[in-house]
């Protein structure tokens, strides 16, 4: 067994396009599937790989991940999100990578397609705000594009690093923080574009809002880990205009302007209005988590 594909689900629907792409793979090696999730189990059709089916002992994707390559026998793990299509050369191109033994790491590209037709979902890709690759060194990728949505390690890397961090219970930052170590420990991550997945979203602002809240907490969680990144994960409260205009009293009325312009599809009012909800909401978790040190 060489490669171990370690997947953190809460169930969506989608998990088995993903399957039906991972069958379609141009590999030639043998390869397991590891799903971890929160129903008792999960019925797919019958694949000519192995589907190892775990259920979510603990909350939190980290606990998930961790407990997937505990399971797992590959020489290699690589982690996918449950929402993603594999193109047919992924694998082949993370294990192309990972011939060259100073290479601990490879990050795969993600492509990210609005599969709902919802205006929120365009305002995440077109101000690219899901998997951003700007600004990346591809010989050696930092930990703030540690993206767990198609990203592959040596087993032995993992578990020296310790793993995902499984105080992160709750949404956001497990991915980075163990990138984070990683970089710390001196481990390379490289970036192949070739290794190419496509993220289809789905996503609504109401439950984005409810995201962004445990980003905060979580956020409070990274900093407390590693003090001197403090300032990257803006510990402070919004610009004085936002908590001017959007507070606990006209959260309401806002909900309801938003909602109004998603009809409209009026994306030079609306997109800016999203910005500042989800900074109140960010930071409404950051409190949460500052109350709870």
């Amino acid at each position: 067994m060489i490669l171990s594909v370690v997947i953190a689900t809460l169930g969506r629907n989608e998990i088995e396009r993903l399957l039906d792409s991972l069958e379609g793979q141009n590999f030639q090696d043998k390869f397991e599937v590891i799903i971890v999730g929160e129903e008792e189990s999960l019925r797919f059709k019958n694949f000519s790989f192995k589907v190892k089916y775990l259920k979510r002992l603990k909350s939190g994707a980290a606990a998930a991940r961790n407990a997937g390559v505990e399971n797992s026998q590959g020489e290699f793990i690589l982690f996918l999100d449950d929402d993603l299509i594999a193109e047919e050369n992924l694998f082949a191109e993370h294990l192309n990578f990972l011939k060259d033994k100073a290479v601990s790491g490879v990050l795969g590209d993600i492509k990210n397609e609005n599969s709902s037709g919802g205006i929120f979902t365009d305002f995440l890709i077109e101000r690219d705000l899901q998997n951003s690759y700007q600004g990346i060194d591809a010989q050696d990728v930092s930990y703030d594009y540690f993206y767990t949505g198609n990203i592959s390690l040596r087993k032995k890397v993992f578990l020296a690093s310790g793993g995902f961090d499984e105080d992160f219970n709750v949404y956001g930052y497990e991915d980075l923080e163990l990138g984070y170590r990683l970089n710390k420990l001196g481990f390379k991550i490289k970036y192949n574009p070739q290794a190419k997945g496509t993220h289809l979203l789905k996503r609504e602002f109401i439950s984005f809002c409810k995201r962004k809240i445990m980003l905060g907490e979580s956020a409070v969680i990274f900093a407390k880990k590693h003090p001197e990144l403090k300032k990257e994960f803006s510990l402070h409260p919004p610009k004085l205009k936002e908590r001017i205009l959007i507070n606990p009293l006209t959260e309401r009325y806002f909900f309801k302007k938003i909602k109004l312009m998603e009809e409209e599809k009026d994306k030079q009012k609306l997109f800016p209005l999203y910005e500042m909800m989800l900074n109140y909401y960010y930071w409404q978790g950051v409190k949460k988590g500052l109350k709870c040190l």
